[in-house]
């Protein structure tokens, strides 16, 4: 079943493209490395357009700081309660893959234990934990991305 998803978010995806192109021009997005005991949280989603994992994470709403977005999207997303104080920015960036642009304020946040993580229905399909040191899946540009800059920093 989850294989038929799969095909169908990839199929959705180059449909949905030039939709997709013109909403992510505009507005700004979030993406949040959370780290836990020398791992990190990747997610994947049925739309999509390949076999890349993604860090948690999504678009701001009108008027909405992202700190108070990034917080809403992980909730959303993975279950996991946030507060403003347990998030740290880290830097902005660019999203750049399958024709898509977008920028984006990157968050991380450090928990010295696991949470429960509760995949949103309908949009998530899949989550992994992933070694800091040895990510053993194919990770996004964003992913790669957020790891190295706060491998650099500790």
């Amino acid at each position: 079943m989850r294989k038929i998803w799969q095909i169908m978010g990839i199929l959705a995806f180059w449909i949905s493209w030039p939709a997709l192109w013109v909403y992510l021009q505009r507005g700004e997005r979030t993406r949040l490395l959370l780290v836990c005991n020398g791992e990190f949280l990747v997610l994947r989603s049925w739309l999509r357009s390949g076999r890349r994992w993604n860090l948690p994470g999504g678009g701001l709403h009108n008027h909405e700081k992202p700190a108070e977005g990034l917080i809403r999207e992980v909730m959303e997303e993975t279950g996991i309660t946030l507060t403003k104080q347990q998030i740290t920015h880290m830097y902005k960036g660019e999203y750049k893959e399958s024709g898509l642009r977008f920028a984006y304020d990157c968050y991380v946040c450090e928990l010295p234990r696991k949470p429960l993580v509760t995949p949103q229905k309908g949009e998530i399909t899949d989550y992994a934990w992933q070694p800091v040191n040895a990510p053993a899946l194919t990770l996004s540009h964003d992913v790669q991305t957020a790891l190295s800059w706060w491998l650099s920093k500790g």
